[in-house]
């Protein structure tokens, strides 16, 4: 788990904090979990670790419970081992050829986000081999991430709005980088505010389906020491136009992002 600031995946005896979004996420726990993979949260005991742990490494910071905004946790797929500690399964990714069960299937096991360029480009180079061709070679390392473009474009164009404050153009420039002139458009073409405009951009653009998509997991609002509760009912009613969800739909999806806003304190 993860104190914020944990993750159920890095390393026991190791504390690593990190300045993030205007708060220190604190980290990882490392801990077997065969549960529902909807349901997974950080556990006091992982709380308690992650608090004692970072105590004991920076004593000033004497930190307690009540220092803690929220929590959240998520599971990073290792091979397969029945025994032995979780700290010594390999973080390694396999790419393994099926000969047996599903053969032609190529496996991917373990890997993590960080290095999934990376990850890619072996997979496809190993396919080439499977089948036999001569593919071109991979462009990876010169194709710019989404976003990496533009950014002076796109810091002149949010400065000129009158209702940003420097943090929110930093924080729009952060997660969206160039992608917010594109968002800057929108919110004109719709007559809308920016925050309108990520709800339709997250919608539209990256395939958010409901309203934890939306908050948690596109504008990642949902990380802010109080997870923007009060533009939860413009965001639900936003979302609730573009789907043309009826008030029934709505207020389920509404009940349910804060149930799992909710779900995060400590």
């Amino acid at each position: 788990g993860n104190v914020l600031g944990g993750i159920k995946a890095a390393g026991i005896g190791r504390i690593q904090a990190i300045p993030w979004n205007g708060l220190y996420l604190i980290g990882t726990t490392d801990i077997r979990f065969d549960g529902d993979l909807n349901a997974v949260r950080a556990s006091d005991a992982e709380v308690d670790y992650l608090l004692k742990e970072t105590n004991r490494v920076f004593p000033a910071a004497d930190l307690a419970r009540d220092d803690i905004h929220y929590a959240y946790a998520g599971v990073r797929p290792l091979p397969r081992r029945e025994r032995g500690p979780e700290s010594s399964i390999s973080r390694k990714h396999i790419i393994r050829k099926n000969r047996r069960i599903a053969r032609g299937l190529i496996s991917i096991i373990g890997g993590k986000l960080t290095t999934y360029r990376n990850l890619a480009e072996q997979t496809v180079d190993r396919l080439g081999k499977v089948l036999g061709r001569k593919l071109p070679d991979c462009r990876t390392q010169e194709t710019l991430l989404p976003g990496a473009y533009r950014i002076e474009e796109a810091r002149d164009r949010l400065t000129a709005m009158d209702d940003l404050s420097v943090t929110d153009v930093e924080r729009l420039l952060g997660l969206y980088g160039g992608r917010s002139i594109e968002l800057a458009k929108l919110a004109d073409g719709e007559s809308c505010s920016l925050l309108e405009a990520e709800v339709l951009f997250a919608i539209r653009e990256e395939m958010a389906r409901t309203l934890a998509d939306i908050v948690h997991r596109r504008l990642m609002i949902g990380f802010d020491a109080d997870q923007r509760r009060a533009k939860y009912e413009k965001i639900a009613s936003v979302a609730a136009a573009e789907f043309a969800w009826d008030d029934a739909e709505r207020d389920a999806q509404l009940r349910a992002l804060i149930a799992y806003s909710d779900s995060l304190g400590v």
